[in-house]
């Protein structure tokens, strides 16, 4: 019975934010999302509720493609982000809770993500529903974590339709969904397991930013030595004075 109770709070409060419009993909996805929070929630058999979850957790991978939702927050170190500035980055989200142990299991998993694509301008970044003052002195110091952690999210997490934890998400430079994935592990394999799957697909899209860039700076080069060079332009044909227009 609690169970229940929990998760038809959960349903209602999800469905109170489906009514801001985020365009159809959203749209589409949260409509879907309700009809299965509902029969999830009033279901009182088990193997129906997880057969249910896994019908959810298959409705996720549909927003593959879908632009990201816009948020807002303060990291626990204070840094204002704002997914405005994060426009033509390479973006990695996390959706986590500090009682949530699969979520703790694949920290190293992250970390490593964080610490290897860190640098090529990759940016992670968490976010938590717990207030950032319960994060930085009970969670932290136990869990290190190498994203820029966001406390109070509960609002972006119900936008996101999170309803497992953890959640991570690969954001192209042009906005979208590459990668979702929901769920995790509690054995050995959730050191390793994100950043396995995570990795393809952030190679994929640091090698067409690297290829994008290069096609840019070769039409640079290429302009640069016409203006740098003016004689490369004669023997072009010049007009004739008969052919211009009198004015």
């Amino acid at each position: 019975m609690l169970r229940l109770l929990l998760l038809l709070t959960a349903c209602l409060t999800c469905s109170a934010s489906y009514g801001q419009a985020d365009g159809p993909c959203w749209e589409y996805f949260r409509n879907r999302a309700a009809d299965f929070e509902y029969r999830m929630a009033v279901t009182e058999n088990t193997d129906r509720w997880f057969s249910l979850m896994d019908g959810y957790k298959a409705l996720l991978q549909e927003l593959v493609g879908c632009p990201m939702l816009p948020f807002r927050g303060t990291s626990v170190q204070g840094k204002v982000i704002d997914s405005k500035q994060l426009a033509g980055k390479i973006v990695v989200m996390n959706f986590m809770y500090i009682g949530c142990r699969p979520c703790i299991a694949e920290l190293p998993a992250l970390n490593r993500l964080a610490r290897e694509y860190g640098p090529q301008g990759v940016v992670f970044v968490a976010i938590a529903p717990e207030p950032a003052a319960v994060l930085k002195s009970s969670f932290l110091p136990r869990h290190p974590f190498a994203y820029q952690l966001i406390g109070s999210g509960k609002k972006t997490i119900e936008r996101y339709g999170v309803s497992a934890f953890p959640e991570n998400l690969i954001i192209s430079p042009e906005g979208n969904i590459t990668y979702l994935a929901t769920g995790g592990l509690l054995d050995a394999r959730a050191q390793t397991h994100a950043y396995n799957h995570m990795k393809p697909t952030l190679d994929k899209l640091l090698a067409a930013q690297r290829r994008a860039a290069e096609a840019a700076r070769q039409q640079a080069d290429s302009l640069h030595r016409v203006i740098a060079r003016p004689d490369s332009l004669q023997g072009l044909p010049a007009a004739r004075p008969d052919t211009l227009r009198k004015q």
